[in-house]
């Protein structure tokens, strides 16, 4: 399983959402899907689309 992670766009940090996927699973998902979430680094409310997503291989 590999993890979505986006960047911040307040700081540029990438930040790790929490969700875990396959990459299979990834291009089924419609790239216009929204995540929404409080973000770590700023403390704000991001939006990011799944298509903005990097994979980044789970430890």
């Amino acid at each position: 399983m590999e993890r979505l992670v986006f960047t911040c766009p307040q700081t540029g940090r990438d930040i790790d959402v929490g969700i875990r996927t396959e990459l299979q699973t990834l291009l089924r998902i419609h790239a216009n899907k929204v995540i929404v979430d409080l973000c770590p680094c700023c403390a704000r409310r991001h939006e990011w689309l799944v298509r903005d997503a990097q994979l980044d291989r789970a430890a």
